[in-house]
């Protein structure tokens, strides 16, 4: 039988062959020495890495979508219609401290990988193999990737590719990530990314999550603001609920600790000691 919450035989194999195939596309040495790890799944690792420059590079950029408001003759809101509570704004519009908070918790070497982070990767690989927590590897690129993939996707067949747990699947996204950081620059895919992923309690893109859970918007989130935000959205925990309370999921404190910690958020706004400090132990609306 197999463990609640640890990959199949088929999965780990699956996650190595994929591993295989990337390191091959990517020029690394290690994939020669882990072929003979995977058997025969070297064959199928070969055929991927062979086809891996033949899968589509450029991805569609979709409209999002975004609430309409209402209003009556004398500015009054009436009402507020969508099918996804969004609302699109600009990077600059978005605190620098939810900016980081992400890049963080979600894809620590964003500034650093192509698109593919190789290192994220064989970790998550080694953990699956080892019947450990299962991990993405997934960089934000990949993410943004996967939520448009998503999002464009008219038939239940596309909406499964969209989301299935395959090597081929991985390999998609791979591959248009790699083209997107191309022709976009890595503060485009930031702000790609904070406007398309959910955070939760029916909540897409930042400034509609920060309205939802602090009633402010996404421009004014505080420090410890920024890190419960940052928890809820990406591959960690897209069904989160935030309350802006001190009751958050279990794990929050090494979050808020590592939130609080990093220098990039230390050296992006005026933080004090202090300030982080209370941000590992209190996660409300100060």
């Amino acid at each position: 039988m197999t463990r609640v919450g640890s990959p199949t035989a088929g999965g780990r194999v699956g996650r190595l062959v994929l591993a295989v195939a990337v390191a091959a596309v990517a020029g690394v040495l290690v994939a020669g020495l882990a072929l003979p790890l995977v058997g025969s799944a070297g064959v199928l690792a070969k055929t991927a890495s062979q086809d891996f420059e033949n899968l589509p590079s450029v991805l569609r950029q979709p409209l999002l979508p975004q609430q309409t408001r209402v209003f009556a003759s004398d500015g009054t809101l009436l009402a507020t219609i969508y099918s996804q509570n969004r609302v699109v704004v600009p990077l600059r519009a978005i605190s620098p401290l939810l900016q980081h908070a992400i890049v963080s918790i979600e894809d620590e070497r964003f500034y650093e990988h192509k698109g593919i982070d190789l290192r994220g990767l064989a970790r998550a690989v080694v953990s699956d193999a080892k019947g450990g927590t299962v991990q993405g590897g997934s960089t934000l690129t990949q993410q943004y990737v996967k939520n448009v993939l998503l999002l464009t996707a008219t038939t239940d067949a596309q909406r499964a590719a969209a989301t299935e747990r395959t090597p081929a699947r991985k390999l998609r996204e791979m591959r248009l990530a790699l083209g997107l950081e191309k022709v976009w620059t890595k503060q485009q895919i930031l702000e790609g990314y904070l406007n398309i992923a959910y955070f939760g309690s029916g909540a897409y893109g930042a400034e509609a999550a920060s309205e939802r859970y602090f009633g402010v918007h996404a421009s004014q989130l505080t420090l410890p603001q920024a890190a419960n935000s940052s928890r809820a959205s990406g591959s960690r925990l897209s069904e989160a609920r935030l309350t802006g309370t001190n009751n958050l999921p279990t794990g929050s404190g090494s979050l808020r600790a590592t939130v609080s910690g990093n220098q990039e958020i230390r050296k992006s706004a005026t933080i004090t000691a202090r300030a982080a400090a209370s941000a590992r132990v209190s996660p409300g609306r100060a």
